[in-house]
């Protein structure tokens, strides 16, 4: 069985390993095609500054930078690994504290690392490392972290292994249930308000608010995309009474599947 296993990681690596460079091709290509190199970034590109007009002579004049060298710096790092982590405008342990279960499970896992779990590991910390020296670790007007969309999927299978392995189970579930409140909530107000926030270092330029703040605002002036609401509960509800609503159907589903439905399978086992 285990030989098997074996056979199909391996198989799955090659494959996968293929598909890479395929698509890392095709990247390429479309570089070349629209850059004229198919090393260049569009962060290669000369940038213009509009709060400086007086400098835009002078920009025109830039040339495009020759390597990746000035958009990776590990100099950076301190300052990117802020913004990508615990910082209040992007920081992923603001924006999902439920994630903070991972860092538990993470912790629980490296007592049996297997080369399933060292690739998940790598792929996390070379995310995480990669953005973290990058020009722009804000991500722009985006909300939360955009950049770690990739590891919080590898994360939420740590924290279902905290979940799992914890030997105190009801606090490790009384636990996992306030930290999905929050989470849920907090991604809630964006997809009901907006996506586009600001990063604190443009936010305080502008003299505006940034990170949940600037979506709160939203949510407590009424104003949202969502077609449900505007359609057919506009009238009825405030979007803040909708938001609870939503958000409290969202927990109660989330203590049924942490308490109930694992004692049923029992039950019928």
């Amino acid at each position: 069985m285990r030989n098997n296993i074996n056979i199909h990681f391996k198989t799955a690596l090659i494959i996968g390993g293929i598909a890479s460079v395929g698509m890392l091709g095709v990247f390429g290509w479309y570089h070349y095609a629209a850059y004229g190199n198919w090393k260049t970034l569009a962060n290669h590109l000369p940038r213009y500054e509009i709060t400086n007009m007086d400098k835009i002579q002078a920009y025109l004049n830039l040339k495009n930078t020759p390597s990746l060298g000035g958009i990776f710096l590990e100099e950076r790092l301190p300052n990117g690994l802020y913004e990508l982590l615990i910082a209040p405008d992007k920081g992923i342990l603001f924006f999902s504290p439920i994630l903070l279960l991972a860092l538990l499970g993470i912790a629980m896992s490296t007592k049996r690392i297997n080369m399933e779990r060292l690739i998940l590991f790598i792929c996390i910390a070379v995310n995480l490392i990669l953005y973290a020296s990058f020009t722009d670790p804000w991500g722009g007007w985006a909300y939360g972290p955009r950049y770690l969309i990739p590891s919080m999927a590898i994360l939420s299978l740590f924290a279902g292994i905290f979940l799992a392995e914890f030997p105190y189970q009801l606090i490790a579930k009384l636990l996992a249930v306030l930290m999905f409140s929050v989470s849920s909530a907090v991604a809630l107000l964006g997809a009901l308000t907006t996506n586009a926030v600001p990063p604190r270092i443009e936010a305080v330029y502008f003299k505006i608010k940034y990170g949940i703040l600037f979506a709160a605002e939203y949510l407590q002036k009424n104003h949202t995309g969502s077609f449900l609401y505007n359609q057919f509960f506009a009238h009825q509800l405030s979007l803040f009474q909708y938001f609870l609503i939503i958000n409290n159907v969202l927990i109660v589903l989330f203590i049924l599947v942490l308490f109930v439905v694992p004692r049923v399978s029992r039950h019928e086992s």
